[in-house]
């Protein structure tokens, strides 16, 4: 199985074809979501140039996008597994370009000018809070594959936007002393014994390996952490925001180095990577063999870490694999052709990978001419852009929408409670009155969705009744 996955990723051509879904082709239990604040377009006095006022709108994908300060930020809905979060994701960057809701969007996580913007990751999770701090220590080593990378504002690459923007090691802030470990309660869940672990540490992606090993071994990590199966790691977490900033500014005159050693061991392994594989060890020795995507999740990190501890450069072997890796060594190829010292056009082709536009973009450059890795087909992404997942409570969600929006428009599904409620209301009352969106009260059908493991089909039936009945 290994030779094939690495032989179809080698290729170009994508993993997987369809959505697994849980109880067909999986056997683990967790969901995945993500929210992206897109970059927008901006005028001429540098104020940005969006139609905020169409916003929030919940997607028959049973996603939603809204608002965010500045941003248009798009919530994937709930999914099962890591090829599923990977398609929703995808599809959020085709559905906000063809909604026109900026001219110009990009998905990215820092500008220029002391500014970030995030890259959300959730985990629904059965692990109690007091053991969440043992993923930090993964959490820092996962900087070498979920870095997305950046020219910083010396013109210097790094592996990753976000990490030069933590501050504390723990904490529940996530605009100001923003932390790697998040611990805002929030659960958005009704059964007892789960919660919310809420990510906001994590790089933008354009690379669909890079985010399905991001989000894939991150959720793998967090069931080995349900389990009391990690690794035992000796680790001051005092350290880990120097640790993660240090992998991340550890690119030396453009090239990586040999090791990432980790200040912030107390024991061995000392060294970011040595520490990665001691996580693949053990997912392999506890998850090998469970389901596709898991034994594809674990051949595709067993293979990164190979190459990123092999000798010469890595981020040759990675080009097309990791965004950071692809980014920088088409960063270093400008560079040595001619943009030599140019800080400010670096800064500009960098954008220009995140860049959504498929016609303008650098990632869609390289997809589109087969030159980098894929997880899921174009396909599988449009179908993802309409379809909500067959097996959370995102299903009723979508379904839902789709009934609105062909049978009565003048209704919508209200997005600011979308996630826990399911609520019917009028559509001129989903928009907001001024800049800030606050909600509304007023409802014609509300249903509590407690649980993200059930699609909720007798939701559907609901709504259909409602919509006949008021016809």
């Amino acid at each position: 199985m290994q030779k094939a996955v690495l032989n179809i990723l080698a290729s170009g051509k994508p993993l997987f074809s369809k959505i697994p879904v849980r109880g067909q082709d999986l056997n683990s239990k967790i969901i995945i979501g993500t929210e992206s604040e897109y970059g927008v377009g901006q005028d001429k006095n540098g104020q940005p140039t969006a139609k905020f006022h169409r916003l929030p709108e919940v997607f028959t994908n049973g996603g939603k996008a809204y608002k965010d300060l500045d941003h248009v930020e798009y919530c994937t809905p709930e999914t099962s597994n890591a090829v599923a979060a990977v398609a929703y994701y995808e599809a959020g960057k085709l559905i906000c370009r063809r909604k026109g809701y900026s001219s110009s969007l990009h998905c990215n996580n820092c500008d220029w000018h002391g500014n970030t913007f995030g890259a959300h990751q959730n985990f629904l999770t059965r692990a109690p809070r007091e053991k969440w701090p043992l993923l930090i220590p993964f959490l820092v080593v996962r900087t070498l594959i979920g870095g997305s990378g950046w020219i910083n504002r010396r013109g210097w690459p790094e592996i990753s936007q976000r990490a030069s923007f933590m501050v504390e090691p723990i904490g529940g802030n996530s605009t100001a002393d923003r932390a790697i470990l998040h611990t805002r309660i929030e659960p958005l869940c009704g059964i007892r014994g789960f919660d919310r672990l809420h990510l906001i540490c994590s790089d933008a992606h354009m690379l669909e390996t890079a985010l399905f090993l991001d989000l894939g071994v991150m959720g793998l990590v967090v069931e080995l952490l349900e389990q009391n199966a990690l690794p035992a790691v000796g680790y001051n977490l005092e350290k880990a925001v120097a640790d993660m900033q240090s992998i991340s500014r550890s690119i030396s005159n453009w090239e990586t180095p040999t090791a990432w050693p980790l200040a912030g061991a107390i024991n061995e392994p000392k060294e970011a990577l040595d520490l990665l594989s001691r996580y693949w060890a053990r997912l392999k020795s506890v998850f090998g063999g469970r389901d596709l995507v898991t034994d594809t999740l674990i051949i595709v990190l067993g293979d990164t870490i190979e190459k990123l501890s092999g000798s010469g450069d890595p981020i040759g072997r990675l080009y097309g694999r990791l965004d950071w890796a692809t980014k920088i060594s088409l960063l270093r190829d400008f560079k040595e052709d001619g943009a030599g010292g140019n800080v400010e056009w670096l800064k500009s082709a960098d954008l220009e990978y995140h860049d959504l536009n498929p016609d303008k973009g650098l990632y869609y450059y390289l997809r589109d001419r087969e030159a980098v890795e894929r997880v899921v087909s174009n396909e599988l992404i449009e179908w993802a852009a309409t379809e909500p997942p067959e097996d959370t409570r995102a299903f009723a969600r979508g379904k839902a929408a789709a009934i609105l929006s062909s049978r009565k428009p003048e209704w919508e599904i209200a997005a600011d409670s979308a996630w826990t409620n399911l609520r019917v209301v009028d559509a001129w009352a989903n928009r907001p009155t001024g800049d800030e969106y606050h909600g509304c009260t007023a409802h014609h059908l509300n249903i509590t969705l407690d649980d993200p493991f059930r699609h909720y089909e007798e939701v559907i039936e609901e709504v259909v009744r409602l919509v006949e009945k008021r016809q």
